[in-house]
């Protein structure tokens, strides 16, 4: 078991089981879709005016559009887009 992407695939290579443990976190992420709505609550104002950030139980993180009023607050929000990045993935609403 491991979170080393280089000696997952070593031990691949030798024939050793692994089990990698962020391709087992994402595959237990909650699957999430522009269109849907999602409650979170918001945390802190965000990096751009307005935006407030919130973060789901997986620890993904939520970006809230006109929202930094909001900070301190559960909030339903629509998701417009979700992003995949190295480890991660972001939504935005």
């Amino acid at each position: 078991m491991t979170d080393d992407s280089a000696l997952a695939h070593v031990a691949e290579l030798q024939g050793v089981e692994v089990v990698h443990l962020r391709r087992v976190a994402a595959a237990l992420r909650p699957a999430v879709l522009p269109g849907e709505a999602i409650r979170v609550e918001l945390s802190r104002v965000g990096k751009e005016a307005g935006q407030a950030v919130g973060y789901l139980d997986d620890g993904t993180m939520v970006v809230v559009a006109d929202a930094s009023a909001r900070v301190g607050t559960i909030v339903d929000v629509l998701v417009n887009r979700v992003v995949p990045s190295s480890g991660c993935r972001m939504i935005f609403g």
